[in-house]
């Protein structure tokens, strides 16, 4: 008789362990360095000792190396840095997804239960389980009038003490699943994983940073190290260190391979190509394991300096540490040696020393050949300058160095690029969208930018110089970080450039107008409105999801005088710490923002003539603060708009005009707008402002163009005149 569905599910099941986990004390010698985890890795190995209920549950935020913590102790188990109790303990690893696949059928999940239990029992302690995200056991298996699941059926095994059992999971995770269940959670040891130092994760890098040279095939400059954790800590506060830094120095590596030019030529052509004259230049990829520890290289490289002095030799020349930036290559890569290449002496050729080709190093690199670049003469070393070791920017050749991969028909040959602060600053921005790398194009357009605004926004100078002062402070990196880019109360009638001047900053700023946030708080008069600008407790508020996603923006709120007091009251902490916490307990960073609050109110110059501009402006800013009694206002910079005098009426409507030119060209149609026809729009829309000409300009005149437009005879029509006389509009169409 043939054997049952279920039956062959579960006769294939076998070994749990060996098919749903994975030994992590046989992968530590390949895991990256673990540093400035003592304390959390002692005190779980003080409850993994302990003769009953040793499970422990690893707590933290996403990204601050709690697996890290169980492959620190993976690490000193294979060394033999632990007690007596758990030298000889294995850390199995298992994998939920593959755990819980397969058991569809009603029993299959129990019985793959009791499997791991009996395999964990059999194994008298000397495997430590290890489960990743331990809150998913809660509710895991449980389905149909069954409220058994993973966490009851493991309740009597975890609190006998036959196991040791390590759990991971986030505070937010841990409070929603696993607290609610008390009997659950009460055998569990807890250790708070908290986010490193900085110090500490500046060491960790220093650590990790020998194996991302040798695997990416780059020198990482030391400055760039704490660059990558400064820069992080301040542009990705929604994320924890270390894993945020780790990100950011591998996206920087990668950048900089891209950035550096790679040429491909044929091993026996000893001609390289030009670059220019490739067309896809390929990056060198490396081969073989990569084994060797962080320490071994150091120690390496200080036993060749020893023996090298014991020769006296003259291969200290020929060995000459080559500069690659501020790194050394010889140093980075100790195994390589350097000899002759020819009878003639011409060019140095290095080779893998074999003694030293059981090291991690000489595997990572025994495909490559470090070699001189010729000069015209065909000559190899030469002797370098302070000038040639210099680098002008992240993409700067450096022409001393290239890696060939030795392979029978082709090899890639190029420049050992360095990872800088600028490839970091790049890699963040990347991340972020917040633009933090200032090269020679984003220094051009920022020394231009007051100038491109005043070409859109006319007659409001005094508004635009101190908005793009406190943007030129934040991107040269003067500006306090505790704090959003500026924070203005612009002030003026309708149709004075408010909203304009927001759209022109973030299109000259980001090239990018949908980086401009604009919140009518006219829609926020109620007291209780304020959750939903923030967010009511476990949703996301209008103002705190925008700036989440979008963290470099220009935030506009109109009609700030129409909000209720309670509401600004609210949006303090945005000014004075630039955070604010949404109703998810989310703290969001308003540190990269503008902050542009603009009020509709009328104030006159007239009656006022005997003051001065300045006067006239420090007058109204005071009546509106006086007006306006809450705890915002007076923490803004005050920018009152001028009134628009003929000359910028008259520029505004050739503008706009002009724009509507631009959309007829597209039809073949040209549009000219006569002075007589300027000075009546200006003379009976002036008092009514620029949205009431702007108004005019499509409902009256748009509509009229149209009906040209689509006339019979406007295939013949080549141009569209609009004139005045006796105080009326007049359009004549040249064919």
């Amino acid at each position: 008789m043939a054997p049952s569905e279920e039956e062959n599910i579960v006769s294939t099941v076998g070994s749990v362990l060996e098919s749903c986990a994975r030994d992590l004390t046989a992968e530590a010698i390949s895991l990256d360095p673990i540093v400035g985890r003592d304390v959390e890795i002692e005190e779980l190995i003080t409850y993994l000792e302990m003769r009953t209920r040793r499970n422990v549950i690893l707590l933290g935020d996403p990204g601050v190396g709690m697996t890290a913590v169980v492959e620190g102790l993976a690490q000193k188990i294979v060394n033999g840095t632990v007690s007596a109790g758990l030298r000889d303990c294995r850390i199995i690893a298992l994998n939920m997804a593959s755990f819980i696949g397969g058991t569809e059928y009603r029993g299959l999940f129990e019985k793959k239960i009791s499997l791991l239990v009996q395999e964990l029992e059999k194994a008298n302690g000397e495997i430590i389980l290890f489960v990743d995200e331990v809150h998913m056991l809660v509710g895991a298996g449980r389905g149909g009038r069954s409220d058994i699941d993973a966490a009851n059926l493991l309740k009597p095994i975890l609190s006998s003490g036959d196991i040791r059992f390590v759990g991971a999971t986030t505070f937010e995770e841990y409070a929603q699943y696993v607290k609610p269940d008390a009997a659950f959670a009460r055998r569990f040891n807890l250790i708070n994983v908290n986010e490193p130092s900085r110090d500490n994760c500046i060491s960790f890098l220093h650590k990790l940073v020998p194996l991302y040279e040798e695997r990416e095939c780059v020198v990482v400059d030391p400055k760039a190290i704490p660059a990558a954790v400064d820069l992080t800590i301040r542009n990705m506060p929604a994320t924890r260190l270390p894993d945020k830094a780790i990100q950011v120095l591998i996206l920087a590596c990668s950048i900089a391979n891209g950035l550096v030019p790679r040429t491909s030529a044929t091993k026996n052509d000893p001609k390289e190509t030009k670059p220019e004259e490739t067309g896809n230049r390929p990056t060198p990829t490396l081969g073989g394991d990569q084994q060797g520890k962080a320490g071994e290289t150091h120690q390496k490289l200080q036993q060749e300096q020893e023996d090298e002095q014991a020769d006296g030799s003259q291969k200290k020349a020929e060995e000459k540490i080559l500069y690659t930036g501020k790194s050394y290559v010889s140093k980075k890569f100790p195994n390589l040696r350097w000899r002759k290449s020819d009878k003639n002496g011409k060019g140095h050729q290095p080779y893998i020393d074999e003694d030293k080709k059981k090291s991690g190093s000489s595997k990572m690199f025994s495909k490559l050949r470090l070699r001189k670049k010729p000069d015209g003469n065909g000559h190899g070393h030469q002797s370098s300058t302070n000038e040639d070791k210099k680098i002008s920017s992240p993409a700067t050749e450096l022409s001393n160095v290239q890696l060939e991969r030795e392979e029978p028909n082709e090899a890639v040959t190029g420049p050992l690029p360095v990872v800088t602060v600028a490839h970091i600053e790049m890699a963040v921005s990347r991340k972020t969208g917040i633009p933090i790398y200032l090269g020679v194009k984003e220094k051009n357009e920022l020394e231009g930018l007051e100038g491109r605004i005043k070409e859109r926004v006319v007659g409001q100078n005094h508004v635009i110089k101190p908005i793009v002062d406190s943007i030129i402070r934040a991107r040269a990196g003067y500006s306090n970080h505790t704090k959003p880019i500026g924070s203005f109360l612009l002030i003026g009638e309708s149709g004075v450039g408010k909203t304009e001047l927001a759209k022109t900053i973030a299109l000259e700023l980001y090239h990018d107008e949908t980086r401009l946030i604009t919140i009518n708080m006219g829609e926020y008069y109620e007291e209780n409105s304020v959750s939903r600008l923030l967010g009511s407790p476990g949703n996301v508020g209008v103002l705190t999801e925008e700036v989440f996603q979008r963290p470099a923006s220009i935030l506009m709120f109109e009609h700030v005088e129409e909000a209720h007091r309670v509401v600004l009251n609210a949006l303090v902490g945005m000014i004075t710490s630039a955070t604010l916490r949404d109703g998810r307990g989310r703290k969001i960073d308003f540190s990269n923002t503008l902050v542009l609050m603009s009020s509709h109110c009328s104030y006159r110059k007239k009656g006022n003539a005997e003051l001065t501009s300045q006067e006239i402006r420090n007058k109204i800013s005071q009546e509106f603060l006086n007006r306006f009694e809450n705890k915002l206002f007076p923490k803004l910079d005050t920018l009152v708009f001028d009134e628009l005098t003929d000359e910028h009426m008259n520029f505004i409507l050739r503008k706009k005009i002009l724009e509507i030119s631009e959309r007829m060209e597209v039809k073949g149609l040209n549009l000219e707008a006569t002075p007589r026809a300027i000075e009546y729009a200006r003379s009976h829309y002036y008092n009514k402002g620029v949205r009431a000409i702007e108004g005019w300009l499509e409902k009256v005149v748009g509509t009229k163009l149209a009906e040209i437009t689509i006339s019979a005879e406007s295939s013949s029509i080549s141009k569209i005149v609009i004139d005045s006389h006796d105080n009326e509009l007049l359009y004549h169409s040249i064919k």
